[in-house]
């Protein structure tokens, strides 16, 4: 008579194949996310630092003095570089008499750089 071994352990090597497949299939699933992560975190930096030049000039204009040739209209100042990598450059834009509305001055403050255009908008009693 034949001996037939019913008890038998391990894994045949088509079941492994098809696990380290599956494996595999999911490690690759997961590296194109962790590319996708690494390309969105750089383009939030790009967009955070854009926008804190941007509050930041909006706040240099609007802490000026009434008095100040920015708010009469007769700056050239009003472009400013900032150096990084990407290089952003803000301009600035006032509106002294905002929408026929009289004593309020509206600041726009735009950015570009690094593909990125930021536009901040803030207002400024002008009495």
């Amino acid at each position: 008579m034949k001996n037939v071994v019913r008890n038998q352990q391990g894994f045949t090597l088509a079941e492994v194949l098809v696990a380290l497949t599956i494996f595999a299939i999911g490690l690759l699933a997961v590296a194109g996310m962790q590319v996708t992560a690494i390309q969105t975190n750089s383009k939030a930096n790009t967009l955070t630092a854009a926008t804190a030049f941007a509050e930041g000039v909006l706040e240099e204009v609007l802490t000026r003095s009434i008095d100040d040739p920015t708010f009469a209209g007769d700056s050239t100042d009003n472009a400013w570089t900032l150096v990084a990598s990407p290089p952003y450059v803000a301009t600035f834009d006032v509106d002294r008499n905002y929408n026929g509305v009289l004593n309020v001055a509206r600041v726009t403050v735009t950015v570009t750089g690094g593909g990125r255009t930021i536009t901040l908008v803030g207002f400024k009693r002008t009495v």
